[in-house]
């Protein structure tokens, strides 16, 4: 088991049986522009279709809701950031990626917050971006998808006050078909 299933199975659990997927990911990364963080591509693999705490959805694409699959999700999201952006520049500091700096979406939530990476440097190296409340509020965490994870479940005290609202991500983990 790699070292990122190990602390994936910490988080969430061992993966569902017989549930670890190869999916491949070169075309959507050609399509997307960029290649993905590794961290994520294991995650996604390892426990399809994931929902943790019925509000955190990972993009994933094998979901059947175009709005839930990578590709759709974020060529929605960057012509809402661009429009935001044009609007409300004060309230909107990230632009879509493929812009320099921009911010590519990896989940989103229930409540309609997204949850970016800053692609910055080498996938492995992206710090997530979460967006609160519809866009109003913006926080970093300093780390990958799996260390955002991990900080929701065992440190939140460590998060930017606006995400300590987030529910722990074992609190109630699925994978469904959507």
């Amino acid at each position: 088991m790699s070292e990122t299933l190990a602390r994936l199975s910490r988080i969430l659990g061992s993966p569902p049986e017989n549930m670890l997927d190869t999916l491949e990911w070169s075309d959507l990364e050609l399509q997307i522009g960029t290649r993905l963080p590794v961290d994520y591509k294991i995650l996604v693999s390892a426990y399809p279709r994931l929902c943790l705490a019925d509000f955190i959805r990972l993009l994933d694409p094998r979901k059947s809701i175009p709005g839930l699959r990578p590709l759709e999700a974020n060529a929605w999201n960057s012509e809402w950031l661009a429009d935001m952006r044009e609007d409300f520049p004060e309230e909107f500091p990230y632009p879509a990626f493929p812009e320099p700096e921009g911010v590519l979406m990896w989940a989103n939530t229930t409540d309609g917050d997204y949850c970016y990476w800053q692609v910055i440097g080498e996938p492995e190296e992206w710090e997530v971006v979460i967006s609160t409340d519809k866009g109003r509020f913006w926080s970093r965490f300093p780390g990958g998808v799996i260390d955002f994870l991990e900080a929701l479940e065992i440190r939140p005290e460590t998060l930017p006050q606006p995400l300590r609202h987030f529910p722990r991500p074992s609190s109630e983990v699925y994978c469904k078909i959507d």
